[in-house]
């Protein structure tokens, strides 16, 4: 993927972390923590992509057959909530790397031009 095709579209503000479920909250702290963070931070900097690089991304991916998010059943679930306005946490990034949220990311797959992320570089020192 060349850098070009991941262009930030804007910066949104800082997004207070205890609006997320629980269990991603574990994985973005886990990713935090690796980073040398001790406490989980109240907020975090959240920016808009577009979708289509890390798309093609995910679809690279392979799956776990055991993985119960693989299940059509689990991904009409998140396509039907992300429809009905759902608030979906954002993907979790490393510059152009997508580390979490392929299956958040299938379920907006033409249906949006841009994806909400959370890029971990911009936790580190410049």
């Amino acid at each position: 993927m060349s850098d070009a095709s991941y262009v930030v579209q804007r910066l949104l503000e800082d997004e207070p972390t205890d609006q997320w479920p629980e269990d991603f909250q574990v994985i973005l702290f886990d990713y935090l923590e690796q980073l040398g963070f001790e406490e989980f931070p109240e907020s975090v900097p959240v920016k808009m992509v577009p979708i289509q690089p890390l798309l093609d991304q995910a679809q690279a991916m392979e799956y776990d057959p055991g993985d119960e998010r693989a299940k059509p059943e689990y991904q009409a679930g998140i396509t039907s909530y992300a429809q009905g306005g759902g608030k979906m946490p954002p993907l979790i990034v490393r510059g152009n790397e997508l580390l979490d949220g392929r299956h958040r990311l299938r379920a907006l797959a033409g249906r949006a031009q841009v994806v909400s992320v959370i890029d971990l570089n911009d936790f580190l020192p410049h």
